[in-house]
């Protein structure tokens, strides 16, 4: 069996999960699987809290003994004007998911120097089974400066060590 990493979206007050997601959508809707140009997020604005978990499996399978040092950062992807990303993804707890301002830091966007998402409820951890990353939260905050229409599409990647 082969190592499998997927991604888990966590939305409501009730912290739903949503497996296996291929895309996270950025809106004015706490949801997992909407349509952004129904749920556009309004120049000044943000949008909701995005709470995913990397899920790691099949390390036993694969011989797998340890991942650690995970890493997670924008990797392709134009912003437009007035326009970031804000992430965290070390002791993040889960809260029902707003458009408040997050608070978070620009989400890097090369390789970061040091590992940015937990594992195993540790900052620095790793995990020595299959299991989830600690929570990666995210926020597109938009400015009074960022036109109207659709925002671009963005790519984020997480690396991570195997032994």
């Amino acid at each position: 069996m082969a190592l499998v990493v997927t991604f888990n979206e966590y939305n409501g007050v009730g912290e739903d999960n949503t497996d296996d997601i291929t895309d996270v959508t950025f809106g004015n809707l706490d949801d997992a699987d909407f349509t952004p140009a129904d749920n556009p997020i309004t120049a000044s604005e943000n949008s909701f809290d995005k709470y995913i978990k990397a899920e790691f499996t099949g390390m036993a399978g694969e011989g797998i003994s340890e991942i650690a040092n995970t890493k997670w950062y924008k990797s392709a992807g134009n912003y437009k004007t007035g326009e970031a990303v804000k992430m965290d993804g070390l002791s993040v707890s889960y809260a029902t998911p707003s458009e408040s301002s997050s608070g978070d830091s620009d989400i890097p966007v090369s390789e970061p120097g040091a590992q940015n998402v937990g594992l195993n409820g540790a900052d620095d951890g790793v995990l020595t089974v299959d299991g989830e990353s600690e929570y990666i939260r995210m926020q597109r905050q938009t400015s009074g400066a960022t036109p109207a229409g659709a925002l671009n599409d963005l790519t984020f990647i997480l690396l991570y060590d195997v032994s």
